[in-house]
């Protein structure tokens, strides 16, 4: 008796088990393009504020979206435009970071000797030969000089998928779609993704513009660049700062010297606790409302599934997620 009764239950987990198992597998197959799709979702949730400020400032919806379509556009298009002259310019300079890192670890071997310290004992600096760094370095840059190329459709779909979302949210204002309809749910399970976006995406590019300054201050190249990483890395919880902190480090320890990279750090440092800790828990009072273990599992399954992207997007995608199957848990 006790069987009969378990077992449909059983079946249904199995069932929605094999049906996460497929999507996953479906997804992780489909990464290439369903990551576009996905940042571009990203970017224009992180760009409908600027909209709805339009809207709220006496612009028409029409003059308020096509203003924000210009704006993405012509960021867009520079900010392509800067990221493939830096990109191309660091691939051209690797030969010079690898002969500064060979002296920069020599000096280290060098310093630590005079004092009575075998550096081997410490650190394996010969485990770690400059030369298959800046090959790991050079095939990284490699990979992103060659999904430059999907800039242009990358900024194609985000010019819809934010006309979309705007057309949406303006039918559920005006009760086009009826209590209980597919939009209307999709509205709710959003909601909170989207307003996670878009605190994120607009402190993350207010910090970002704030990290560029401080770079040209200090004089450290590709500071445009390292700007528009920083954005993107903002979405990372916890070790996104770090991730987007070591490249313009590295630049400017091997351009400049200790000091300016300490002044990189300091400066990066400062304005990270300033909007970490002062202004962001302003705007998310209530935080993510998802416990940390759930955060690790996202970020680690979603980057597994969809590659580098999908730690940008891990955050965004669990909120989704958790809250898709919260609704349909009491539905």
């Amino acid at each position: 008796m006790t069987n009969v009764m378990i077992a449909p239950s059983l079946l249904r987990v199995l069932i929605g088990g094999a049906c996460a198992v497929i999507i996953l597998a479906g997804m992780k197959a489909a990464a290439p393009v369903l990551n576009i799709i996905l940042l571009a979702l990203l970017l224009a949730q992180s760009v409908i504020p600027f909209t709805a400020w339009l809207i709220r400032k006496g612009a028409k919806p029409a003059l308020s979206v096509l203003l924000t379509v210009l704006v993405v556009l012509i960021g867009g298009f520079a900010i392509l435009s800067l990221l493939g002259v830096s990109i191309s310019d660091l691939i051209r300079k690797l030969p010079f970071y690898q002969e500064r890192l060979a002296g920069l670890r020599d000096s280290l071997q060098a310093f630590l000797a005079a004092r009575g310290i075998d550096a081997a004992t410490l650190v394996p600096l010969d485990a770690i030969p400059p030369k298959r760094i800046i090959e790991l370095a050079a095939g990284i840059l490699g990979t992103v000089a060659g999904t430059m190329g999907n800039g242009l459709l990358l900024l194609v779909v985000t010019i819809f998928m934010l006309i979309e979302l705007l057309t949406v949210q303006q039918k559920l204002g005006e009760g086009v779609y009826p209590e209980g309809s597919v939009m209307h749910r999709f509205e709710e399970i959003n909601r909170d993704t989207r307003k996670y976006v878009a605190i994120t995406g607009i402190a993350g590019f207010a910090q970002a513009v704030i990290n560029t300054v401080a770079l040209l201050a200090i004089g450290v190249d590709y500071a445009i660049t390292f700007g528009v990483f920083f954005f993107f890395c903002n979405f990372i919880p916890a070790v996104g700062f770090f991730i987007a902190l070591i490249p313009p480090l590295l630049i400017a320890l091997l351009d400049r010297g200790w000091v300016q990279a300490l002044y990189v750090l300091g400066a990066w440092w400062l304005v990270n606790v300033i909007f970490d800790n002062v202004i962001k828990p302003k705007f998310m009072k209530e935080g993510l409302d998802m416990p940390l273990i759930l955060i690790i599992v996202g970020v680690i399954g979603w980057t597994w599934v969809l590659g580098p992207v999908g730690a940008i997007l891990a955050i965004p995608l669990t909120m989704a997620v958790s809250r898709l199957a919260r609704f349909t848990g009491t539905a």
